[in-house]
């Protein structure tokens, strides 16, 4: 409401600045210096980056287009002939601050999105000029609680530029955003590292775990009292020594906080509960049917295998489930077997850069214009026919791209 008020006291509009509900920009001719200097030097570099845009550029629009069709046809599929409760979600998340991005990740969610807008505008805007394409200005904006930045090229010129140089163009933004994601990715990786042994996320009572171990330990080696220990690397390793194990074994447990011996009790009978004591508090677990005939050593492991040799896959495929979730919460990187170089918050900013921009990216290769994806494909189209035709070819493909990003959203909202 005071945006309103400066704008008539202080004539915003001449000053650059141009109102609109939700939305504040203003546009500038500073920096446009500086995006002919990046331009121009290296001059080969931005060559390649231009034309390695536009390879990608078209790849990853047939790409995005195929996959969201096929996740639309399987929705559809699954309105017409329901599957059994638990299907998997959308390919489409809305990104929403205080909805699907819980409210404490709104700070490092922000700063990523500006990064986004960032990286791509000002690669839009200096292949642009590589190309000879003129930038008429650039600027800031807020769209609603969001920040941004943009560039303007010369929309004649942008016309009358041959094909090839229009596809570097629109290409430079998705794929400068797509690099830059993976970059972060990079320094993330290089601020992580992992733990050892497995952490305890709770112990029950009444057991033998119960009397000596405590949540937030972590098990570092298993074996038979007597014998040469198993290192314990993740969940796995332990169940397989449980299930060799059998009631009254004498078996000792190596950990953070010391060595235990433990003699096992029998497996809890179908049905029996035993109190869960976690650092959350208690709860009660009632047991089903399965492993009777082992030893019960009473203590609860979070089921995240980690390929302890393969970080970079595992922190990259926790990130993708993490992108793909129905709620963009604060996961993404298993907080029970990696340890941080760097603050929290710093941890957070990386992961949420590196997924948005990873994200919108794609998102953006989509062949719905205006966005990016729509007008590589009227360049591809005009390529292969004429410009007219392209037109009427980039109509019906934004059409079926619609209809295919509502089907993918009224699921996810659904």
């Amino acid at each position: 409401t005071a945006i309103p008020l400066i704008d008539r006291r202080y004539d915003l509009k001449k000053r650059g600045f141009e109102v609109a509900p939700g939305l504040l920009l203003w546009r500038t001719k500073r920096g446009l210096g500086l995006l002919d200097r990046i331009a121009s030097s290296p001059k080969r570099l931005w060559e390649v980056f231009g034309i390695a845009g536009a390879a990608a550029g078209g790849i990853l629009t047939v790409t995005v287009f195929l996959n969201l069709t096929d996740k639309a046809i399987g929705i559809i599929g699954a309105i017409i002939s329901p599957p059994p409760a638990g299907g998997g979600v959308p390919g489409v998340v809305p990104i929403v601050p205080g909805w699907t991005v819980p409210l404490g990740m709104i700070p490092p969610f922000l700063i990523a999105i500006a990064t986004v807008l960032l990286v791509h505008e000002s690669a839009h805007g200096i292949v642009a000029r590589r190309v000879g394409i003129p930038v008429k200005s650039a600027g800031l904006l807020v769209l609603a609680v969001i920040p941004g930045a943009f560039v303007e090229p010369d929309e004649e010129k942008m016309k009358k530029s041959p094909v090839s140089e229009r596809l570097q163009v629109y290409g430079a933004g998705p794929f400068a955003n797509i690099l830059f994601g993976f970059l972060c990715l990079g320094i993330l990786l290089a601020l992580i590292t992992p733990l050892p042994g497995l952490y305890v996320a709770g112990v029950f009572d009444n057991t033998p775990a119960g009397e000596n171990l405590r949540p937030g330990m972590r098990l570092m080696e298993v074996g038979y009292a007597g014998e040469p220990g198993i290192e314990i690397r993740d969940y796995r390793d332990l169940d397989d020594f449980m299930k060799d194990t059998r009631p009254g074994d004498n078996i000792f447990v190596v950990t953070d906080s010391g060595n235990f011996r433990f003699t096992l009790r029998s497996y809890p009978a179908p049905g029996e509960s035993l109190t869960l004591i976690t650092e959350g508090g208690n709860v009660s677990v009632a047991f089903g049917i399965g492993g009777e005939n082992n030893g019960f050593l009473g203590v609860s492991t979070p089921y995240y295998p980690v390929p302890k040799s393969k970080i970079a896959v595992d922190v990259f495929a926790g990130l993708i489930a993490f992108w793909k979730s129905s709620g963009l919460a604060g996961g993404g990187i298993n907080r029970y077997s990696y340890d941080y170089r760097a603050p929290g918050f710093a941890i957070d900013l990386l992961k949420w850069m590196f997924v948005l921009n990873l994200g919108i990216g794609l998102f953006n290769l989509l062949p719905l214009k205006p966005l990016d994806g729509g007008h590589i494909a009227e360049c591809l189209a005009e390529k292969a026919s004429s410009r007219s035709a392209a037109k009427k070819v980039a109509t019906v493909l934004s059409a079926i791209s619609l209809s295919v990003l509502v089907v993918n959203l009224l699921a996810w909202v659904a």
